[in-house]
């Protein structure tokens, strides 16, 4: 072989190795998960009303930690249903860091929080991040007990005393039980008044009134991560249509902006959906606006939904595990959009509806609750698309029927003929409701929320 032929040939199959290759895959991967784009799996973290929804992308996920590959090799305790993942018993304050730990290799540990993490890192079998935090320990030397890693085992391991108190600890990742109701109500003199349940007397008393941050009328509300959202509204003369959204804190009770949707509106449907707050409907005096603006509140960015269905404004909206449901009840048709792989369906599950019902969606099952004056309760089977009628409500329901879920109950607040504030629980073990004490609500002030908090 010649020189000449030996050299095109060296060429030819020269190897090229990127010295930036690892970083720029991993600043990619980084860069997709906080986009929230070509995320396959959903972390449902916590319980009811406090439930932070979580994107994350599983190859990831199972590359750190065994306890999610168990999981999604059908082998641990934790449910998961197609793409989403039940993590009820782990606070979102720890998980959420822990998941930004896998994708950037960062995270912030003090004196304070760092046995917490490594008990979860424990509990999640993230043999990376406990050594991250036993290396902390033991430069700072603070610690209750004992952590090592077992080298030659490659699993992690407690000193002695560990047992009773490794169970202990990980019974304090669970989420705080939820164990207080309380009421949003807005006055025509733009205040915000909130009542709270007392369990021991059985009655409501107000626990706080403040202001609204701007006057305005036909605004909606929602209550999210203990954030009071106002959305749209009209001011009080009567002539501008607001697009603006406000947002009140309430454990500080301080408020901010955010960011303004592209559509002004007034009275707008609401839901957290899979980290975002959904707008839906609403009008802006001349027309109704049938587009969703969903505002993810990681990037604080607006993004507008076009429906390629009909949708009528006589429409109520639930949201669970991601997705939408929008039931019309003029058609009777049942509109679903799936945040995650962004697609709609339809299909007709019912033509005879009662105006003004409430609508929850609960692990696979839609409840339609009273509406017009009605005890109505029926539960519709996503699966099977058949309806079944539950046990009836205790009282008549008017209009502006809000809906939560409390200790495992589904709540209703549903306005009497008499003014009187009517809250039922509905058990769902029993299939029966029990009333908590009514009481009477001011003519001034129209409730527009109804939510549950950490006691």
């Amino acid at each position: 072989m010649s020189a000449q032929n030996s050299s095109q040939e060296n060429i030819e199959k020269t190897m090229f190795n990127c010295t930036q290759h690892e970083t720029i895959l991993f600043d990619n991967i980084l860069n997709l998960y906080e986009k929230n784009e070509h995320c396959d799996t959903i972390m449902n973290i916590g319980r009811g009303k406090n439930c932070v929804i979580i994107q994350a992308h599983r190859i990831v996920l199972c590359s750190f930690s065994q306890f999610f590959m168990k999981a999604f090799n059908g082998d641990g305790q934790d449910t998961v249903r197609g793409n989403v993942l039940e993590l009820k018993d782990i606070e979102s304050s720890i998980l959420k860091p822990i998941i930004d730990f896998m994708y950037s290799g960062s995270i912030e540990l003090t004196l304070d929080s760092v046995e917490r993490y490594l008990r979860a890192a424990c509990f999640l079998d993230i043999k990376t991040l406990a050594e991250v935090c036993c290396e902390f320990i033991s430069k700072n030397h603070k610690s209750r007990y004992g952590y090592r890693l077992s080298k030659e085992s490659e699993s992690l391991s407690i000193d002695q005393p560990s047992c009773s108190q490794v169970v202990e600890d990980q019974n304090s990742l669970k989420t705080t039980p939820i164990n207080k109701l309380q009421i949003v109500e807005i006055s025509k003199t733009d205040e915000i008044r909130i009542q709270s349940y007392n369990r021991e007397v059985k009655s409501w008393s107000v626990e706080k009134l403040i202001l609204l941050s701007k006057k305005k009328n036909k605004c909606s509300t929602i209550v999210i991560d203990q954030k009071l959202i106002v959305v749209g509204g009209i001011d009080s003369n009567e002539k501008c249509i607001s697009n603006s959204v406000e947002c009140l804190d309430l454990d500080t009770f301080k408020w901010s902006d955010l960011s303004p949707m592209k559509y002004s509106r007034c009275f707008p449907k609401l839901a957290h959906l899979q980290g975002n707050l959904c707008v839906f409907g609403g009008s802006d005096k001349d027309h109704f606006e049938a587009s969703i603006e969903l505002y993810n509140f990681a990037t604080t960015q607006w993004n507008t939904v076009k429906s390629p269905f009909q949708i009528t404004q006589k429409s109520e909206i639930a949201a669970h595990n991601g997705i939408l449901y929008i039931l019309d009840f003029y058609s009777g048709h049942l509109n679903t959009y799936d945040v995650l792989s962004n697609k709609w369906t339809s299909n007709t599950i019912e033509k005879d509806f009662i105006s003004d019902f409430g609508l929850v969606a609960v692990e696979g099952f839609l409840y339609l609750i009273g509406g017009s004056l009605e005890k109505t309760f029926k539960r519709y089977n996503l699966s099977n698309d058949t309806w079944n009628v539950l046990a009836a409500l205790t009282h008549d329901c008017c209009d502006n029927i809000k809906t939560t879920i409390f200790e495992n109950n589904i709540v209703i607040y549903a306005k009497a003929i008499d003014n009187n504030v009517i809250v039922e629980l509905y058990n769902f073990e029993t299939n029966s409701w029990s009333a908590l004490n009514s009481f009477s609500i001011d003519g001034a002030f129209k409730v527009s929320a109804i939510y549950t908090v950490n006691a």
